[in-house]
């Protein structure tokens, strides 16, 4: 995708080399370096022009056509937002007038288990060393 970018969007081997370099140069590593290109190839490609001369509406409604693609994969929507605002604020230097929307951490409880069930899990099995492991994971916990 990145490379049928390079040869297909105007502008966007610049914008990709600026890039690869400045996230090489801050520590990102290679992987995220990678899925952040990708996103702004995939944008670029889409529009047929680098994500500086899109409109407001475009980059919402893109964003918006990813929500609907991607439901259940909310990994591939983050990597947009992130990709998009890395470029705006790091390469363009510039807090772009576009809300890129802000993505909140889904808080989930931790599973604690009963005195019943920690019995049952110790009685479960008569290894010495199983309820050793099991006793210096559990026991750090609860104190």
């Amino acid at each position: 995708m990145i490379e049928e970018a390079r040869e297909a969007v105007e502008g966007f081997t610049g914008l990709y080399e600026k890039t690869e370099q400045r996230l090489s140069l801050t520590g990102y590593s290679g992987s995220t370096s990678e899925n952040y290109l990708r996103e702004l190839a995939r944008i670029s490609l889409q529009f047929g022009t680098i994500p500086d001369n899109l409109a407001e509406e475009q980059i919402i409604s893109y964003l918006q056509g990813l929500t609907n693609r991607f439901t259940k994969q909310q990994g591939t929507f983050k990597m947009a937002v992130w990709g998009l605002r890395y470029y705006f604020r790091k390469i363009r230097n510039q807090q772009t007038s576009i809300a890129l929307p802000v993505i909140r951490r889904t808080k989930e409880l931790s599973v604690v288990l009963s005195q019943q069930e920690c019995r049952r899990l110790f009685k479960a099995d008569d290894d010495f060393r199983l309820h050793f492991i099991l006793f210096a994971t559990v026991l750090p916990l609860i104190f």
